[in-house]
């Protein structure tokens, strides 16, 4: 475990507990030093090299780009004082060192990314919806650290595996919303709707997995959660809790090994209304239709059985009050359109999408200037806007 400097970004195991706090800080002061003119100077500084060079980053979409993901990182980018461009193109999986030529061209990931490097990009955003070969990034990034390719792959979300981008948005929301509840290992959260393909929520539950708490799977019978990834979860659950406790806690090992204190539960439940007065946080995910292979009769049946998870009126009236519903967006019929108005203050999809702004320039810090310390040149700007208040009152 361990996301450090140039490194990469594949899946949000890679993340551990300290990082991720050190994300969410950024992130939060990065959004107050954004209302001032001087504090977005220093955001500046955190794409910069020793040598006032700017970190050069490409946004790789091949196919249904997101316009949340992508243009969010090309702004957080900038915003940081890098320089970044944008390409959509499609390209050929790279496995076991052999490309398969169904790309134009024929070309491979691996192609692609190391002529980014020779076009002298630092850091490459992948996204790719169609992949199904699990590892696909992870492999990629292996064989830069193999030869040393100087480039950090992210990614912006793979197949129907992972986007770890998106968990660091969804978790922010949540930590900002339930804060004593997460940190607490208390939060019931519910998964409400495609657990089985939501890359979404595969990587939310590694995020998680660092704090423990009641996760409740709310989905038809036919569309569950992969069993293979619910395992890695549970083991980094584990991992995770020891690390977050490191070097003094109140759990011993055995109470985290063989007790499972710390531990994240989980509960399939197929009736949303089951459980509506327990759940803290509510996910939403839209059908992910485009990542199924069903025929079409079977993929319209497994549509309308979809329409039960959806924040309908009795669900709305029967969670709790103070209880927090999130969606990765775009939404479809699980979510009604007047629910965009803001007409529900527990609904927060759209801070989600702030979030996910403020995120991406925490991970970068993290990433390329972690030793910068964003706060010092925060507290020195407000001296300085202090003492030229007072003068010009003078």
């Amino acid at each position: 475990m361990g996301f450090y400097l140039g490194k990469h970004l594949v899946s949000a195991e890679d993340f551990d507990y300290w990082t991720l706090e050190e994300i969410f800080k950024t992130a939060e002061l990065a959004e107050v030093m954004t209302g001032d003119r001087y504090g977005r100077e220093g955001i500046t500084q955190i794409l910069r090299d020793e040598t006032a060079k700017p970190q050069k980053a490409l946004i790789y979409t091949p196919n249904d780009p997101s316009l949340r993901t992508a243009i969010g990182s090309l702004n957080a980018v900038r915003m940081c004082g890098g320089m970044a461009d944008t390409y959509q193109g499609l390209f050929s999986p790279f496995s076991k060192k052999v490309a398969n030529p169904s790309g134009p061209k024929g070309e491979s990931l691996f192609s692609i990314v190391r002529t980014a490097v020779i076009l002298g990009y630092d850091i490459i955003f992948i996204r790719n919806d169609q992949i199904r070969e699990e590892n696909t990034f992870r492999n990629i990034a292996d064989l830069c650290e193999q030869i040393k390719l100087p480039i950090s792959i992210i990614s912006m979300g793979e197949g129907d595996i992972e986007h770890p981008l998106q968990m660091l948005a969804d978790l922010a929301t949540i930590r900002e919303a339930k804060k004593q509840e997460l940190l607490n290992g208390t939060l019931n959260i519910a998964f409400v709707g495609d657990v089985e393909d939501s890359r979404t929520f595969h990587s939310l539950a590694f995020g998680l997995a660092h704090y423990g708490g009641n996760l409740y799977l709310l989905s038809p019978p036919n569309n569950v959660f992969p069993e293979k990834i619910w395992e890695r979860v549970a083991s980094f659950n584990q991992k995770a809790i020891l690390q977050k406790g490191y070097p003094r806690s109140t759990l011993l090992p055995h109470d985290v090994l063989q007790e499972g204190k710390g531990g994240l539960k989980r509960c399939c439940v197929r009736d949303p209304m089951e459980v509506a007065g327990e759940i803290d946080v509510w996910v939403f995910s839209r059908f992910q239709k485009n990542l199924k292979d069903l025929d079409k009769k079977t993929l319209a049946l497994r549509e309308k059985e979809y329409q039960l998870y959806s924040a309908n009126d009795a669900l709305r009236q029967t969670m709790k009050k103070d209880a927090i519903v999130i969606h990765p967006l775009p939404h479809g019929i699980e979510f009604p359109d007047e629910l965009d108005l803001d007409i529900d203050p527990r609904f927060r999809h759209w801070r989600g999408v702030e979030k996910g702004l403020w995120t991406k320039i925490g991970l970068l810090k993290e990433c390329f200037n972690k030793n910068y310390s964003l706060l010092a040149f925060w507290n020195q700007v407000r001296h300085k806007s202090k003492a030229e208040a007072f003068s010009r009152v003078k």
